[in-house]
């Protein structure tokens, strides 16, 4: 008897874990000198990574599960943790001596080693690892210290290949194998330093030790055993599992021993896992503990929702004796992470808090909250009854709904804007984005589940669906709330910033809004009232104080829960901040931002997260919505976002049918143009990606372009905004101008306009237009961000200028790229406006980087990043439309 007890204690309790000093982890972190194309910034790990670093060393250390909470940085890398942590590992051994041959040799202990799986994955998981770059000279002495070591032992077989590897990273010097010299290639960035795979299948060419370097340079030439790079022998090593491959997993525990399951509960990985998230990551982590007994269990989540569904349901901690069942909470932690960046400026910044001293916030209920009830009833009815794809449809008809009411203006008015603007094609893509029937139609097809099992419930919510939906077509619920609040801004002596969630949106309600409110424009056109969206209003909330000040109001219109939490998480936001959401919204933003307010690690917020929770939750109680129920798990409705799309129309609107090309690509986006519209198309380079123009008329299947569509220009500016960087070089511009014009002969202006004129040749341009783009007087007196260029629309008229002028056309190249393609105002389509600027960019880099070591590492940042918008077309039509 008491052997048997004996064997089953000892078949429950986990085997010994090494111990890793996570502090010392942390502070060997600190040391490391990492890199980044065009900075010429020292810059050092952040603090959030040093963070995950321990966190990540202390679950492989005790094992067990943890929920952590990173806040408010949305886009923490588990990836890039894991890799942090296996260099910390070596980076924090101890110093020893070795024997070899009767000679004492100075080398470094050995390193504990680390093998990770990270759930779910994507092919975007190991992105923000690929700009980031380890000095190679810390990376290399610290590894020919440990192959000092490692190289007659020949248990450390694996290590001495993972050290020889690494040791010869002090060789790059830029060069690759075409003879040119690069910045890439200096240092190993992070994605080659550990090298990773998916849990079942082989390792891809660019999951290898060094796989960028040594396609490229002469490291490919080196010998190695190749043991660092096996997934059943390699000391480091980084497994994926995706979200699709869970259920089918085939979990070895003697050949793929793992340390740690690294769960990404963020939003990105929840969207990976769908609505059943809960249920496949304590499914998944239950199949794992059970192979790998005593493992490390972390799930990063980015939000209060999630953190306490993880801890307190999906990980919570099950011990069962006998019948009874006790459960109890997953350990956690709450980590104050400002930025998601994993290199920043050494020393890193402090933090100031400034504005945000009044909260105001409005909202919509009424037949849109109970609608939205009841389609929740009946997806919880479609679920019970096993309908899931039922439960799936009702759920979109609500967002819909929601979305459809969240626009500014009515639908009516998007389809005539977005038609009018950017053509037909996208404007029959951005309204079926609010079209319901379709989803009704499957919903009351013959045998639907719900028509059987509710059918008056059903009948009732389409009814009341198709009601709300044709009200959105002559006006919504938050047009309505814009409109007041901007007539209320007409009388304010401040400047205000009206803050969409795109800049489609806020275009379209400053067009539908000026129609109905007269004295709106001039307000806009004086400064006084500023129409962009989240990317604009973070532009201004970088400019210099006596700037940003000026800005006294923002007016926030249907952010996300994620959004608003963001907002109030800036160090900088103008005095009084205005919300505008509907009653969902408003209701789960109170729950997270009192949760939030509660918690001590995020102190320096609790006066603005306090006043947050209190304004919605009074909002929320005046409007008639239930009570809020801090203790409750119910999953809060998706976010109200609006679609980006997936058609990009560089052809534009005609009244006239003309001969057009759609392209279909392999991300499934749609690009339609005219034969001669020009492409960015991806080159075949031996070392790095390059990009070069193509004709549509002769790009063909099998060809890479970059989609450089709304998506694209989202993604780029907060890398390189074209505008704010505009806005300082039209301030060069206008003095090189003022200064050449200065210099013409002529004894009067309209004489040196007359020799601009003669000088720009045929056709002949008028010397009053050239007036305009020489009077700049008033322009020299204005903010930075006001100041407008006053130049030629067109590229070749505007090279004529500078030519008469006697500008080089190097200069003048810098300066269209720059000064000239700007978005003036909120009229101006962003993403049409700024296709120009950073198509030059890709093209032209040298052209475009002006010699100027700031502006460099944008430009660098652009073209690395571009590499995600490149796709292969699959399909091509041609068709007159």
């Amino acid at each position: 008897m008491a052997d048997s007890v004996a064997k089953r204690v000892a078949a429950a309790t986990p085997p010994p874990r090494a111990q890793r000093p996570s502090a010392a982890y942390s502070q060997a972190l600190g040391a490391l000198a990492l890199h980044q194309i065009g900075s010429q910034q020292p810059l050092e790990v952040s603090s959030a990574y040093r963070k995950l670093v321990e966190i990540i060393a202390k679950s492989a250390s005790e094992g067990g599960r943890r929920t952590v909470l990173f806040w408010p940085a949305s886009e923490i890398s588990l990836a890039a943790g894991a890799v942090l942590t296996c260099l910390a590992d070596c980076l924090a051994a101890t110093p020893i001596e070795v024997v070899h041959d009767g000679d004492t040799f100075s080398a470094l202990s050995t390193p504990i080693g680390l093998r990770t799986l990270l759930f779910p994955a994507a092919s975007t998981a190991h992105r923000p690892l690929k700009d980031v770059y380890a000095d190679k000279e810390t990376i290399s002495r610290c590894h020919t210290r440990h192959h000092v070591r490692a190289i007659r032992r020949t248990s450390e077989a694996g290590l001495a290949d993972y050290h020889q590897a690494l040791s010869r990273v002090k060789t790059l010097n830029g060069r690759a194998r075409d003879g040119q010299v690069y910045d890439e290639f200096r240092h190993p960035n992070l994605d080659e330093v550990v090298a990773s795979g998916p849990l079942n299948g082989s390792v891809p060419d660019h999951g290898h030790l060094l796989w960028h370097a040594r396609t490229k340079t002469d490291l490919r030439m080196q010998s190695r055993t190749g043991l660092a790079d096996d997934p059943k022998q390699a000391p480091f090593f980084s497994f994926s599992l995706r979200a699709d491959d869970a259920a089918n997993a085939r979990i070895d525990t003697a050949a793929l021993p793992i340390d740690v399951l690294l769960i990404d509960l963020t939003r990105r990985g929840r969207a990976r896992l769908g609505l059943a998230w809960r249920d496949k990551i304590r499914s998944l982590t239950a199949k794992i503990e059970a192979a790998h007994r005593g493992i490390g269990v972390i799930a990063l989540t980015d939000d209060p929702w999630t953190f306490d569904a993880v801890r307190f349901d999906a990980l919570a901690i099950e011990t069962r004796v006998r019948r009874k069942v006790d459960r109890k909470v997953c350990p956690s932690e709450v980590v104050f992470a400002t930025d998601s960046a994993v290199a920043v400026p050494t020393p890193e910044a402090a933090v100031e808090w400034r504005g945000c001293e009044r909260v105001a916030v409005e909202g919509f209920g009424g037949e849109l909250v109970a609608e939205v009830a009841q389609l929740r009833s009946l997806a919880g009815t479609a679920t019970d009854a096993g309908d899931v794809r039922g439960a799936d449809t009702v759920r979109r008809l609500m967002g819909r709904l929601r979305r459809a009411a969240s626009l500014p203006a009515s639908l009516g008015a998007l389809s005539d804007f977005v038609t009018e603007e950017m053509g037909r094609a996208v404007a029959a893509e951005q309204v079926a984005a609010y079209e319901v029937n379709g989803l009704i139609a499957d919903l009351t097809e013959v045998g639907s589940v719900l028509s059987q099992v509710a059918y008056d419930q059903l009948a009732a919510s389409i009814a009341k669906a198709r009601e709300l939906r044709e009200k959105a077509v002559r006006a919504t619920p938050m047009s309505g709330l814009v409109e007041e609040a901007v007539r209320r801004l007409l009388s304010s002596s401040s400047k205000c910033l009206l803050v969409f969630q795109s800049d489609l949106i806020a275009e379209l309600a400053y067009k539908d809004l000026v129609s109905r409110i007269p004295d709106l424009e001039s307000r806009i056109d004086n400064g006084m009232v500023h129409f962009t969206d989240v990317q604009g209003a973070a532009d201004i909330a970088s400019l210099p104080n006596a700037e940003r000040n000026q800005f006294y109001r923002m007016v926030l219109v249907g952010p996300t829960r994620a959004q608003l939490l963001g907002w109030i998480a800036k160090p900088w936001l103008p005095k009084e901040l205005v919300v505008l959401l509907d009653l969902d919204t408003m209701r789960a933003t109170s729950r997270d931002a009192l949760r939030l307010s509660e918690y001590p690690e995020f102190a320096p917020l609790k006066r603005r997260l306090s006043l947050l929770a209190q304004r919605t939750r009074e909002t929320t109680s005046r409007l008639g919505g239930a009570r809020i129920n801090l203790d409750s798990l119910e999953v809060p409705l998706p976010d109200v976002e609006l679609p980006v799309g997936t058609v990009v129309d560089m052809a534009g609107p005609s009244r006239t049918p003309r001969d057009l090309i759609e392209f279909t690509l392999s991300n499934d986006l749609r690009v339609i143009a005219r034969p001669r519209t020009r492409l960015v198309s991806r080159l075949p380079s031996q070392a790095l990606v390059n990009y070069g123009e193509a004709e549509a008329s002769k790009v063909g299947e099998g060809d890479e372009v970059c989609v450089m569509g709304q998506a694209f220009i989202e993604k780029m500016r907060p890398l390189l905004n074209i505008s704010t960087v505009a806005a300082e070089e039209i301030r060069s511009y206008h003095d090189v101008v003022r200064e050449k014009f200065r210099d013409l002969p002529g004894q009067t202006v309209s004489a040196r306009l007359r020799v601009v004129s003669e000088r720009m040749g045929e056709p002949r341009v008028d010397p009053a237009k050239i007036r305009y783009w020489v009077t700049l007087d008033d322009e020299a007196g204005k903010a930075l961000h006001d100041v407008v260029p006053h130049a030629p629309r067109d590229r070749a008229t505007f090279l004529q200028f500078m030519k008469a002028l006697g500008v080089s056309e190097g200069a003048a190249r810098r300066f269209w790229a720059w000064a000239v393609i700007v978005q003036r105002s909120v009229r101006q389509r962003v993403g049409t406006v700024l296709y120009d600027a950073y198509r030059s960019i890709l093209v032209d880099p040298h052209g475009s980087d002006a010699s100027q070591l700031d502006r460099l590492s944008g430009v660098k940042a652009v073209r690395s990043a571009a590499e995600q918008f490149v796709a292969t077309v699959t399909d091509r039509r041609e068709f007159r439309g």
